[in-house]
């Protein structure tokens, strides 16, 4: 999302906001995770002896009603990211809907998130000749070129041999 200047939902940013991405969405991603492990003790339920004598748990309600309320929006959340990110991918590199027409983006991110996830990705860099790095804020190691429209700088034609083609040249 970085690399496309896209903040934490997906949508166009300046770059000090999509610098921000990764560390916004790690919070969220962390947030997510914690309240859903402490559900339990925040909502414990209650047990009941039952005519075996033993104890049967059951849930509840309101608790349970709110963490499927927490794991809707997170799941939305995370499908509408990932389906604005696939977009600005596709319309920043002009690649055509194959199938699905006008659905694509919303198809690969339900069902084949983690592939879209990889496909985009490989996209976005060269990890042939470049490592990744996890834990940064694009993803890449430091000093790795990066495409100039994703770092928002500003373009230029350049005419660099005084006669013919002007060449783009980073600003």
């Amino acid at each position: 999302m970085t690399r496309l200047q896209l903040n934490w939902l997906g949508i166009k940013a300046s770059p000090v906001d999509s610098g921000n991405a990764f560390r916004t969405i790690i919070i969220v991603i962390i947030t997510y995770y914690t309240l859903t492990i402490l559900w339990s003790f925040m909502f414990p339920g209650e047990y009941y002896e039952n005519d075996n004598g033993t104890y049967d748990h059951y849930e509840d309600p309101v608790g349970q009603l709110l963490l499927y309320i927490l794991k809707g929006v997170f799941a939305i959340w995370s499908t509408v990211i990932l389906l604005r990110t696939r977009r600005a991918l596709r319309e920043k590199y002009e690649i055509p809907e194959e199938r699905c027409h006008g659905f694509e983006d919303l198809v690969c991110s339900v069902f084949c998130s983690p592939c879209a996830v990889a496909q985009m990705a490989r996209h976005t860099a060269d990890y042939e000749n470049y490592g990744a790095m996890c834990c940064t804020e694009d993803g890449l190691t430091e000093n790795t070129p990066m495409d100039p429209v994703a770092i928002a700088g500003k373009i230029e034609l350049v005419n660099t041999e005084g006669i013919g083609e002007n060449k783009p040249q980073l600003v």
